[in-house]
């Protein structure tokens, strides 16, 4: 973690190359060039490098490298000379960063009390200052330390809160195509349901009056009283079938809306919903109430089905705000969630089909979105319609 830190790879550098310029600039009384004396120069770099870039998760080997590094870099002072504090600049920096605080402040007094008690021909002053120096050093350090740690506190969060979006969004892709298989099976169902209907009710009724309407037209000039009594019939007849479309017509209203009447069913629909889908579902209706009629609660319960439908689908949202108020002319519904929203609105077949819903009532209604904003239906429904 810390040895891919760039600004603190040019620090441990920048501290090498200060300490090889210290020498030339003041070289101690026994410098010399030697084997020796360069062999142990190279421990010296070894030790802090291989501290840092594979020692630094190891806490005990941390120490001893640290330990024996100041040791050495006691004799190179020795051996060399320079400024001292520079020898221990990487020491310091180390301690305060790969350990805990106990033992970097433990590293530090041990340095600082080397440097107070050695060095009799340094005054006090550069002493002091020295130590003032690898103080502030250490403080980089623990600076430095608490800046990697949140930054790669806030990469894992990062990470996790990816890894949730993206189980989020299969899981609603999942959702999606489950509620599309499920739309398009329930389509089919009640095509073919249709179908049936239509064929055995009303296709035999029209099959059984164009019969008898061919017989009137060959009795009608022969025999005009029978033709009368088959009119008759058919009259009836047309009646009776008339009634059975008309049953068939309400077969299409929402089965909730059979057992539940008016607002019962869209609390039903909203409870339904929450357990399904888990969402954020608050419905909220004014004190005041009047009865709605039949079309009324209808497009009242689809307009709400189609717009949790599309905040789910479509908006990927958590909330949604229903508001219904019973005005003295008028009833004025509120829908709102807390998705994605969009720029431009694109009436699709569900929003066209919510306008003529409306519209069928005699209400208005009007659809306001922004990105990143969620989606708003607002209607109104007249009274007495």
């Amino acid at each position: 973690m810390y040895s891919n830190n760039k600004f603190l790879i040019a620090i441990r550098y920048l501290s090498i190359m200060f300490i090889v310029l210290s020498i030339i600039l003041y070289p101690g009384d026994k410098f010399q060039i030697t084997l020796f004396n360069i062999s142990i120069f190279i421990i010296f770099l070894i030790v802090g490098q291989l501290r840092f870039f594979y020692f630094y998760e190891k806490p005990l080997l941390v120490v001893i490298t640290l330990i024996v590094e100041a040791f050495i870099a006691i004799k190179l002072n020795d051996i060399f000379g320079g400024i001292y504090f520079l020898y221990f600049t990487n020491i310091v920096l180390d301690s305060s960063i790969l350990l805990c605080r106990r033992y970097s402040i433990g590293i530090f007094i041990m340095v600082t009390t080397y440097i107070g008690l050695s060095f009799s021909n340094h005054l006090i002053k550069d002493k002091f200052q020295t130590i003032i120096v690898l103080f502030f050093i250490g403080i980089l350090g623990i600076y430095i330390k608490e800046e990697v740690h949140r930054k790669t506190e806030a990469q894992k969060l990062y990470d996790k809160l990816r890894v949730s979006q993206e189980s989020l969004k299969k899981a609603n892709e999942e959702l999606e195509s489950y509620s599309n298989t499920i739309e398009e099976v329930t389509l089919l169902r009640e095509r073919n349901r249709l179908s049936r209907e239509l064929h055995d009710s009303v296709g035999h009724s029209f099959s059984a009056i164009i019969f008898q309407l061919g017989a009137i037209e060959k009795l009608i000039s022969s025999s005009p009283e029978k033709a009368s009594a088959m009119t008759q019939n058919i009259t009836t007849y047309c009646q009776k079938s008339l009634q059975e479309l008309r049953l068939m017509v309400r077969d299409l209203k929402p089965k909730t809306l059979e057992t539940y009447e008016g607002l019962l069913a869209i609390e039903e629909l909203v409870r339904n919903f929450k357990k399904i889908t888990s969402i954020d579902v608050n419905l909220r209706v004014s004190k005041k109430k009047y009865n709605l009629n039949s079309d009324q609660c209808t497009v009242l319960y689809r307009v709400v089905q189609e717009f949790m439908t599309n905040s789910v689908k479509h908006g990927y949202a958590s909330l949604i705000n229903i508001n219904v108020t019973f005005n003295e002319n008028e009833v004025y519904i509120n829908l709102k969630d807390n998705g994605v929203g969009c720029s431009n609105i694109n009436k699709s077949f569900g929003l066209q089909g919510v306008q003529e819903r409306i519209t069928s009532v005699k209400g208005e209604v009007s659809l306001y979105s922004e990105k990143n904003k969620g989606f708003e239906l607002i209607a109104t429904i007249p009274k007495g319609i």
